[in-house]
């Protein structure tokens, strides 16, 4: 049954979460009042978990909140710049699934490494107050001390909410070569070995050189709210451009956005969510432009959408969609 953890023996010791979610509920009888009046005298660290259990779900509430808000700015943006006419017909020929699991956890001293695998996302609650939402494949690495905030962005794509620190200690997020320094601000990295994408949304973030010892770290751009650039594998940082406000709100609320995206571009970031992979065999279908907000996961679904729409064969090869010319006769649409 879902509630089966809250009905343990006195013995068995309860979980800050659970004593967290049985105080919320108001169903603690007096004898597990005064338990937990003892659970917390028991042990220091009790009351310490205690109160991060409760900031880390208000925490969630006030994110869930803000994914409210987005949607709401999504669907108003969706009925003033109406997308293309073929849009509804794949939206109705298509039942899309959420394949990726959204996770909170926080981050601690005995762990400070985070992982997402192929279409998963986990939300970390830094011990700041901080959030960094962590998007598919993504690897970080977080260290806190008294001088710094450092966040090491091994690889993949992190919206970090930054909180302003009572300590004035600097928030750090190193990308190879490159430092990412903020104070409450609201930014985006995706890191990639081709590229790396740096989009503010809120705030002012500056791009640093990293400090090389007796070198002191050199300030290479300042970005501002509503901009972003480009950094390339060599270090060198390309000009301010409007960020992709529109489509990193839609990841963080678990969907994927396109106006008038190429349909090669938008396989590549279907790709990115999936183990199953869509494979486009005639190049010339890549020139399809695609509008439309999809959710992350459905890759199957989308494939076989675009057949209703287009001039599109879809057959299954092992764990690829592979996406064929309709023009052809079939026998000749066979993968081999």
């Amino acid at each position: 049954m879902m509630f089966d953890i809250f009905k343990k023996s006195a013995s068995a010791q309860r979980t800050p979460e659970d004593w967290y979610i049985l105080n919320q509920r108001a169903e603690l009888s007096e004898d597990e009042c005064l338990e937990f009046l003892a659970w917390l005298q028991e042990d220091p660290q009790n009351e310490r978990a205690y109160e991060k259990v409760e900031r880390t779900s208000h925490l969630m509430r006030d994110a869930a909140a803000d994914n409210e808000l987005k949607h709401q700015r999504s669907e108003h943006r969706e009925n003033k710049y109406p997308i293309q006419a073929w849009a509804p017909a794949l939206a109705a020929s298509v039942a899309f699934l959420v394949l990726s699991t959204v996770i909170f956890l926080f981050a601690s001293s005995d762990r400070n490494n985070f992982h997402t695998d192929v279409g998963e996302q986990k939300i970390v609650v830094l011990d700041d107050g901080s959030l960094v939402r962590l998007n598919t494949s993504t690897d970080v690495y977080v260290n806190f001390d008294e001088f710094q905030r450092r966040i090491v962005l091994n690889s993949g794509e992190a919206y970090f909410d930054v909180k302003k620190d009572p300590q004035a200690r600097p928030f750090l997020v190193e990308i190879d070569s490159m430092v990412v320094r903020a104070v409450g601000t609201e930014f985006n990295i995706h890191h990639t070995d081709d590229a790396t994408s740096v989009d503010v949304l809120e705030g002012v973030v500056e791009v640093l050189k990293k400090d090389s010892g007796a070198v002191p770290a050199a300030k290479l751009s300042e970005i501002s709210e509503g901009f972003k650039v480009i950094i390339q594998p060599d270090g060198a940082v390309g000009e301010l451009v409007s960020a992709d406000v529109m489509k990193i709100n839609a990841w963080t609320d678990g969907r994927l956005e396109f106006d008038s995206d190429r349909l090669a571009l938008v396989v590549d970031e279907f790709n990115r969510y999936s183990k199953t992979k869509i494979v486009i065999a005639d190049e010339t279908l890549g020139n399809f432009l695609i509008s439309g907000s999809f959710v992350i996961g459905g890759s199957e679904e989308f494939a076989h959408g675009l057949e209703d729409v287009f001039p599109i064969v879809v057959v299954r090869r092992q764990n690829e969609l592979i996406l064929m010319s309709a023009a052809q006769p079939l026998e000749n649409n066979r993968p081999g």
